[in-house]
């Protein structure tokens, strides 16, 4: 089974800010791009790839050995892979303004980047290594065919400041199935953040 390891996006605001931006990317041909559902918005600590199905009972153990406060993190900035004159996948950050890190109201708590590096340094010594270095984002649509006009929008909307602050105390493994309609997530275990 394909897994990974990541934070959900789940404060209303903060979603319904990537909603209007969904839209107001949307091209005249909607089949164009292919939405991210806002119900699946999520922060990617690790993608650990295919599994066997007898390496979930190890994989939650490792991650639940995994010790952090709870932080706020902000949500904003957009941005595209490779880059927004090509887009093929367009995201918002986390830690606003184009994908700096940062929290908000003051708080100190562990930024995602820290939180992300505990994750790798449990997973480890099971065999799963990152493939990239981490960069904090959540894909908001993909590009099948782009649009005239899409980099244009894009790069109005790129400076754009913060969607709202996502508290984050918990992560999950997470299952991903493929279908034509896009990928559906199963949850396979919940890591909690300590209590001050």
């Amino acid at each position: 089974m394909r897994a990974f390891v990541a934070v959900e996006i789940t404060e209303p605001a903060v979603l319904d800010g990537i909603r209007e931006l969904q839209a107001a990317l949307t091209p005249p041909d909607p089949k164009a791009v292919r939405l991210v559902d806002a119900d699946t918005l999520h922060f990617t600590l690790q993608f650990l790839g295919e599994i066997p199905d007898g390496a979930q009972r190890p994989v939650a153990d490792a991650l639940s050995a995994v010790r952090f406060a709870p932080f706020d993190l902000e949500v904003g900035g957009v941005g595209a892979f490779p880059n927004i004159g090509s887009p093929r996948i367009v995201w918002v950050g986390g830690g606003g303004g184009g994908g700096r890190e940062a929290t908000a109201g003051g708080n100190a708590g562990l930024p995602l980047s820290g939180l992300a590096r505990k994750v790798s340094g449990a997973l480890a010594p099971l065999g799963y290594a990152r493939d990239k270095p981490f960069r904090p984002h959540s894909t908001i649509l993909r590009v099948k065919r782009a649009p005239a006009d899409i980099a244009g929008r894009l790069e109005e909307r790129a400076g754009r400041g913060t969607f709202g602050v996502q508290r984050v105390d918990k992560f999950k493994l997470k299952k991903s199935r493929l279908t034509p309609e896009g990928p559906v997530y199963t949850d396979l275990a919940v890591v909690e953040g300590a209590g001050r």
